[in-house]
Protein backbone atom coordinates (compact mmCIF):
# COMPACT_ATOMS: atom_id res chain seq x y z
CA UNK A 1 0.00 0.00 0.00
CA UNK A 2 2.59 2.52 1.12
CA UNK A 3 4.93 1.60 -2.03
CA UNK A 4 2.16 2.48 -4.65
CA UNK A 5 0.78 5.63 -2.57
CA UNK A 6 4.10 6.95 -3.00
CA UNK A 7 4.39 5.79 -6.46
CA UNK A 8 0.95 7.48 -7.64
CA UNK A 9 0.65 10.47 -5.11
CA UNK A 10 4.65 11.67 -4.37
CA UNK A 11 6.64 11.28 -7.12
CA UNK A 12 5.05 14.42 -9.14
CA UNK A 13 5.09 16.65 -5.58
CA UNK A 14 8.64 15.50 -5.07
CA UNK A 15 10.12 16.24 -8.66
CA UNK A 16 8.86 20.06 -8.00
CA UNK A 17 10.34 19.86 -4.44
CA UNK A 18 13.92 18.59 -5.32
CA UNK A 19 13.70 21.15 -8.65
CA UNK A 20 12.37 24.35 -6.55
CA UNK A 21 8.99 24.44 -8.14
CA UNK A 22 10.23 24.29 -11.93
CA UNK A 23 7.31 22.41 -13.39
CA UNK A 24 9.02 21.23 -16.58
CA UNK A 25 11.86 20.03 -14.94
CA UNK A 26 9.86 17.91 -12.13
CA UNK A 27 7.51 16.59 -15.18
CA UNK A 28 10.59 15.40 -16.99
CA UNK A 29 11.51 13.80 -13.63
CA UNK A 30 8.41 11.74 -12.73
CA UNK A 31 8.68 9.30 -15.91
CA UNK A 32 12.19 8.77 -14.97
CA UNK A 33 11.35 8.00 -11.42
CA UNK A 34 8.69 5.23 -12.64
CA UNK A 35 11.37 3.70 -14.51
CA UNK A 36 14.35 4.09 -11.83
CA UNK A 37 11.57 2.41 -9.73
CA UNK A 38 11.11 -0.62 -11.99
CA UNK A 39 15.07 -1.00 -12.18
CA UNK A 40 14.62 -1.30 -8.24
CA UNK A 41 11.95 -4.12 -8.77
CA UNK A 42 13.82 -5.93 -11.09
CA UNK A 43 16.92 -5.95 -9.38
CA UNK A 44 15.36 -7.05 -6.11
CA UNK A 45 13.02 -9.56 -8.05
CA UNK A 46 16.12 -11.17 -10.00
CA UNK A 47 17.89 -11.83 -6.69
CA UNK A 48 15.92 -14.88 -5.13
CA UNK A 49 18.83 -17.03 -5.65
CA UNK A 50 21.37 -14.62 -4.10
CA UNK A 51 19.07 -13.39 -0.93
CA UNK A 52 16.42 -14.61 0.58
CA UNK A 53 14.43 -12.81 3.62
CA UNK A 54 12.36 -14.90 5.92
CA UNK A 55 10.94 -12.20 7.74
CA UNK A 56 8.76 -9.60 5.73
CA UNK A 57 7.45 -7.53 7.88
CA UNK A 58 11.11 -5.40 8.05
CA UNK A 59 11.02 -4.85 4.06
CA UNK A 60 7.14 -3.60 5.05
CA UNK A 61 8.36 -1.02 8.06
CA UNK A 62 10.67 0.49 5.77
CA UNK A 63 8.12 1.03 2.94
CA UNK A 64 5.95 2.66 5.67
CA UNK A 65 9.07 5.15 6.65
CA UNK A 66 9.78 5.88 2.64
CA UNK A 67 6.12 7.00 2.82
CA UNK A 68 7.00 9.18 5.78
CA UNK A 69 10.38 10.47 4.40
CA UNK A 70 8.82 10.92 1.36
CA UNK A 71 5.78 13.33 2.68
CA UNK A 72 8.61 14.89 4.64
CA UNK A 73 10.59 15.66 1.73
CA UNK A 74 7.62 17.26 -0.20
CA UNK A 75 6.32 19.50 3.15
CA UNK A 76 9.78 20.38 4.61
CA UNK A 77 12.51 20.25 1.99
CA UNK A 78 14.49 23.62 1.61
CA UNK A 79 16.78 22.89 -0.75
CA UNK A 80 17.39 21.65 -4.17
CA UNK A 81 20.20 21.21 -6.51
CA UNK A 82 22.17 17.52 -7.86
CA UNK A 83 22.50 16.54 -4.86
CA UNK A 84 18.66 16.11 -3.81
CA UNK A 85 17.55 15.14 -7.48
CA UNK A 86 20.12 12.56 -6.74
CA UNK A 87 18.81 11.23 -3.54
CA UNK A 88 15.08 11.46 -5.01
CA UNK A 89 16.12 8.98 -7.63
CA UNK A 90 18.21 6.70 -5.40
CA UNK A 91 14.84 7.10 -3.02
CA UNK A 92 12.94 5.38 -5.97
CA UNK A 93 15.36 2.74 -6.62
CA UNK A 94 15.44 1.79 -2.78
CA UNK A 95 11.52 1.57 -3.06
CA UNK A 96 11.56 -0.48 -6.02
CA UNK A 97 14.47 -3.26 -4.06
CA UNK A 98 11.98 -3.39 -1.08
CA UNK A 99 8.71 -3.10 -3.12
CA UNK A 100 9.99 -6.17 -5.13
CA UNK A 101 11.65 -7.67 -1.92
CA UNK A 102 8.54 -8.01 -0.66
CA UNK A 103 6.66 -9.55 -3.25
CA UNK A 104 9.23 -12.26 -4.46
CA UNK A 105 9.94 -13.50 -0.52
CA UNK A 106 6.11 -13.52 -0.34
CA UNK A 107 5.97 -15.82 -2.97
CA UNK A 108 8.88 -18.09 -2.63
CA UNK A 109 7.54 -18.34 1.29
CA UNK A 110 3.60 -19.79 -0.11
CA UNK A 111 5.68 -21.55 -2.67
CA UNK A 112 7.58 -23.88 -0.33
CA UNK A 113 5.69 -23.50 2.31
CA UNK A 114 2.25 -25.37 0.27
CA UNK A 115 4.64 -27.39 -1.97
CA UNK A 116 3.10 -30.80 -0.86
CA UNK A 117 -0.76 -29.95 -2.20
CA UNK A 118 -0.81 -28.12 -5.92
CA UNK A 119 -4.33 -26.88 -5.10
CA UNK A 120 -3.77 -25.54 -1.83
CA UNK A 121 -0.58 -23.92 -3.13
CA UNK A 122 -2.48 -22.48 -6.06
CA UNK A 123 -5.80 -21.42 -4.27
CA UNK A 124 -2.81 -19.31 -1.77
CA UNK A 125 -1.56 -17.75 -4.69
CA UNK A 126 -4.47 -16.41 -6.53
CA UNK A 127 -5.38 -15.14 -2.59
CA UNK A 128 -2.02 -13.35 -2.03
CA UNK A 129 -2.43 -11.78 -5.59
CA UNK A 130 -5.53 -10.33 -4.74
CA UNK A 131 -4.98 -8.86 -1.48
CA UNK A 132 -2.09 -6.90 -3.84
CA UNK A 133 -4.33 -6.02 -6.07
CA UNK A 134 -6.69 -4.67 -3.65
CA UNK A 135 -3.50 -2.97 -1.94
CA UNK A 136 -2.80 -1.49 -5.58
CA UNK A 137 -6.54 0.32 -5.95
CA UNK A 138 -6.65 1.23 -2.61
CA UNK A 139 -3.15 3.17 -3.13
CA UNK A 140 -4.75 4.02 -6.34
CA UNK A 141 -8.18 5.84 -4.20
CA UNK A 142 -5.94 7.25 -1.88
CA UNK A 143 -3.68 9.11 -4.67
CA UNK A 144 -5.92 10.19 -6.51
CA UNK A 145 -6.66 12.53 -3.14
CA UNK A 146 -3.02 12.50 -2.02
CA UNK A 147 -1.41 14.31 -5.08
CA UNK A 148 -3.52 16.58 -5.40
CA UNK A 149 -3.21 17.70 -1.51
CA UNK A 150 0.24 17.67 -2.04
CA UNK A 151 0.79 19.20 -4.80
CA UNK A 152 -1.75 22.75 -3.38
CA UNK A 153 0.07 22.30 -0.22
CA UNK A 154 3.26 22.78 -2.08
CA UNK A 155 2.10 25.35 -4.85
CA UNK A 156 -0.90 26.13 -3.84
CA UNK A 157 -4.18 25.14 -4.98
CA UNK A 158 -4.78 27.38 -8.12
CA UNK A 159 -1.16 26.14 -9.47
CA UNK A 160 -1.35 22.70 -8.73
CA UNK A 161 -4.67 22.71 -11.05
CA UNK A 162 -2.75 24.65 -13.86
CA UNK A 163 0.25 22.08 -13.73
CA UNK A 164 -0.06 20.09 -17.11
CA UNK A 165 2.48 16.89 -17.18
Amino acid sequence: FAEYSINQAMYLPMGLAAHHGDEARACSMYPRLQLTYQIGVLISRSSLFLVVCPYLWPMSLLQAANFAMGMMQIIKLQSSGSFVVLATFLFAVWEGILGGGVYVNAMNALGLSLSHSRKLREFALSIVGLGDTTGILLAGLLSSWMEHWLLSSYMGAAASRSLKC
